[in-house]
């Protein structure tokens, strides 16, 4: 075979190309990369895994919306002041630039949240305008007072009645608000029916504001319940001597007054045939009004952990979804011939949403009831549509449902405690924990009845320690204490609620209009009466109810969104959530308490020892005050001012007022003009009910006098630990800001003197 020659010519400078040297002929190693270099490489590469990660959990972003639209609601709560209705358009536009951007992955993603964030925020707006209705801003009174009862609820002393189409006095009517809320010494067996035109005489207060910096807002909350103020009377309930009106036909509460009478029949026919201190709880449970249960069963129940049994929310709407629904799947399935030609379980599903909605109506639209109703009404159209009932994506749309229909409870206790408590249980049952919670009885398979009882018995365990681990951080901000026995407890309490007691009322609203409901009633009471007495044995165990530090919003928000990335995630990453959830933790550890309060109105003051008491003028006076800074403050005893128990290095008194003494600073409390211009020039804060000339009287550091508080709310006065610091100065509107709900002359800032 002959070699063909290869022409060694000259190549020509076209086709000549110069490629990089081999390692062999290179002249020398390649230069190594500088640590910077290494570094940037570092970077690009973890952040290149980071972003990654998100991505192979695409299908798990749309959990993420309801936690956008609360964000969005708790931004427009937290604003210093009301937004112009040109924001509305914040929505739509989002909503359009999320539509022009959903090709691009990372920015449609990032529109889809800014827009959540927008309907949460503009959604907040738009009930916040359609809520609006004039609020008392001084107290009516004494001074007659007409108006139509929509709602009477029953007190352990009296009944507290809600009435709206007021006339308070010469109160104008522009100025007249919707409806107030008065308390009657009369009975409720005693009272007109629902509907009837009343003639009192009393005095209506506005609603309380903020009681301290950062506390309870009750004005807000009855802002969204449509009440512009409460009040008490001082004479009997007559029925008004001028004609009714005619009622609307499309007015809510005119559509809600037979509802509101039916629930007076069942609340005296539970009075008739029940006694004793389990009578006003069946009621409770029965018709929805939990006014009339006593303080110690509130107490008792509060310790024990089992308080949520009482409000008509997700459980015992559910129950009573399932008491409908599973009846009528069995019903119909001993029917060969409905069980084979028609779709039973859808039909049991729509017979379950009209026994929600009925039962909705008996007890009362309140919110609680109402979002559970709407997510109750939303799982079972997933049963009708053949969907999966209970899962994340479910839970998400009736979240999202439900903060849009009403915002304002996202701020609320009922609706985070509920959502947060379905959520986290959702997360750990999700199938691939769920099958290995049945591993631990695998020896008990071939034995059915012990692996079924044991099986379930870790669930009931597992559901109640969730619950109350994820329920937790709500109630410590919201109530500053913590039920230590509360999953103990409700391992025993909800068993019975869902089996016992729930079905004996569903029997009671059957065989009420038959006159036939005693013996049910009698049987929810015996119910009753052992979960009291539960509720009493769990709330006397040592520590049963622990105090705690009030939680910061900054802090719960840490909470919030650690819970939710270590719920909504799949993958090992969900575990980086724990890291916000241990700092939110860390945050009580370094909280301190005010050293001086005063209420808004400069009656009611108190000084905290240095023996954790809490001195006061009056340990008589001024209770609802007093309670809610003892709650706030991890449940500081009392103690008179004038006590000879009071060091009087930290606290002296006379007949024109007291001084506080810490360290080197010290707060002056006058009641007389005399003692107040003798306190300015001796104290560093001088705090008085008095309306004093700012220019004749400068303390070192701040003047509050009446004409602040009535311009700027509650004061507090905090000492740093460090004494070479200045003490803290804060009023609580500014914390509120300038919104429909609030009280009239607030104005930016601190409002402080100096």
């Amino acid at each position: 075979m002959s070699e063909t020659p290869v022409s060694l010519g000259e190549p020509s400078a076209q086709t000549v190309e110069f490629l990089p040297p081999t390692e062999n002929e290179s002249t020398g190693p390649a230069p190594s990369p500088s640590r910077w270099a290494k570094v940037i490489r570092a970077v690009r590469t973890g952040g290149a895994r980071l972003l990654a990660l998100p991505l192979e959990e695409r299908d798990r972003w749309f959990l993420w919306i309801p936690l956008g639209l609360c964000l969005g609601s708790v931004l427009y709560a937290t604003l210093p002041f009301e937004p112009s209705l040109a924001a509305l358009v914040l929505a739509p536009l989002a909503l359009a630039l999320a539509v022009a951007t959903r090709r691009r992955l990372v920015l449609g993603a990032l529109a889809a949240a800014c827009t959540s964030l927008a309907l949460g925020f503009n959604a907040a707006q738009l009930e916040t305008q359609l809520m609006k209705a004039p609020m008392l801003d001084r107290t009516v009174g004494p001074a007659p007072i007409t108006g139509r009862l929509i709602l009477a609820e029953p007190l352990p002393e009296g009944t507290r009645l809600t009435l709206d189409h007021l006339v308070l006095g010469h109160l104008p009517p522009d100025r007249t608000p919707d409806r107030v809320r008065i308390k009657v010494k009369t009975n409720l067996r005693d009272l007109p029916p629902p509907g009837t035109r009343l003639d009192l005489w009393g005095e209506v207060r506005p609603n309380s504001e903020p009681l301290a910096p950062g506390a309870y807002d009750f004005r807000r909350h009855a802002f969204f319940m449509g009440l512009g103020g409460t009040g008490w009377t001082y004479g009997p309930v007559r029925v008004a001597a001028e004609p009714e009106p005619p009622p609307a036909l499309f007015e809510t509460q005119t559509f809600l007054l037979p509802f509101e009478h039916a629930r007076r029949v069942l609340a005296l026919r539970v009075d008739q045939v029940t006694k004793g201190d389990a009578a006003a709880m069946t009621s409770a449970l029965i018709t929805g009004e939990q006014t009339g249960i006593s303080q110690d069963t509130m107490k008792a129940m509060r310790a024990s952990g089992l308080t949520h049994l009482l409000s008509i929310s997700g459980l015992h709407v559910s129950m009573m979804a399932l008491l409908v629904y599973v009846p009528l799947r069995l019903l119909f399935a001993l029917i060969p011939w409905i069980a084979l030609r028609w779709p039973t379980k859808k039909i049991a599903a729509v017979g379950a949403i009209v026994s929600t909605a009925a039962y909705t109506l008996l007890v009362g639209p309140q919110t609680p009831t109402l979002r559970s109703a709407v997510t109750t009404a939303l799982v079972m159209l997933a049963v009708i549509a053949d969907r999966r009932a209970l899962s994340m994506r479910i839970l998400a749309l009736s979240a999202s449902c439900v903060i849009l229909l009403s915002p304002s409870a996202v701020l609320g206790p009922s609706f985070q405690m509920s959502f947060a408590a379905v959520l986290a249980m959702v997360a750990v049952f999700e199938k691939p924990l769920d099958k290995a919670l049945a591993d631990p009885f695998h020896p008990f398979d071939d034995v059915r009845w012990p692996a079924l009882i044991l099986r379930n018995a870790g669930r009931i365990a597992l559901t109640s320690l969730v619950a109350t681990a994820a329920t937790a951080p709500f109630v410590i901000y919201h109530f500053q204490n913590f039920s230590f026995y509360g999953a103990a407890a409700n391992m025993l309490g909800v068993p019975l609620t869902s089996f016992w007691i729930m079905p004996c009322i569903l029997l009671t609203y059957i065989a009420a209009p038959f006159g036939a409901d005693a013996v049910f009633i009698l049987a929810t009471q015996k119910g009753v009466e052992v979960l009291i007495g539960l509720a009493n044995d769990v709330a006397a165990w040592p520590g049963a109810m622990m105090s705690t530090p009030p939680l910061s919003l900054g802090a719960l928000m840490a909470f919030v969104g650690g819970g939710a990335w270590l719920c909504l995630w799949r993958k090992r990453w969900r575990f980086a959530g724990l890291v916000p959830i241990a700092l939110a933790l860390c945050s009580l550890a370094f909280f301190h308490p005010p050293s001086v309060l005063i209420d808004p109105e400069g009656a009611t003051w108190a000084v905290r020892l240095t023996d954790g008491r809490l001195a006061v003028p009056s340990v008589t006076k001024s209770t609802f005050v007093l309670k809610q800074w003892q709650q706030r403050f991890g449940m500081l005893p009392l103690v008179d001012a004038r006590d000879p128990s009071v060091p009087p290095e930290e606290l002296r008194c006379d007949p024109g007022g007291c001084v506080a003494f810490q360290g080197t600073h010290t707060v002056a409390l006058p009641r007389t003009p005399s003692a107040a211009f003798e306190d300015c020039a001796l104290a560093e804060v001088v705090l008085t009910p008095l309306r004093l000339n700012a220019a004749s009287c400068v303390p070192t550091q701040a003047l509050v006098d009446g004409h602040a508080l009535a311009q700027h709310g509650a004061f507090a006065v905090t000492f740093p630990p460090n004494a070479a610091k200045p003490p803290v100065l804060e009023f609580s509107r500014p914390r509120s800001g300038q919104h429909p709900w609030s009280p009239q002359g607030q104005s930016p800032g601190d409002g402080v003197e100096r």
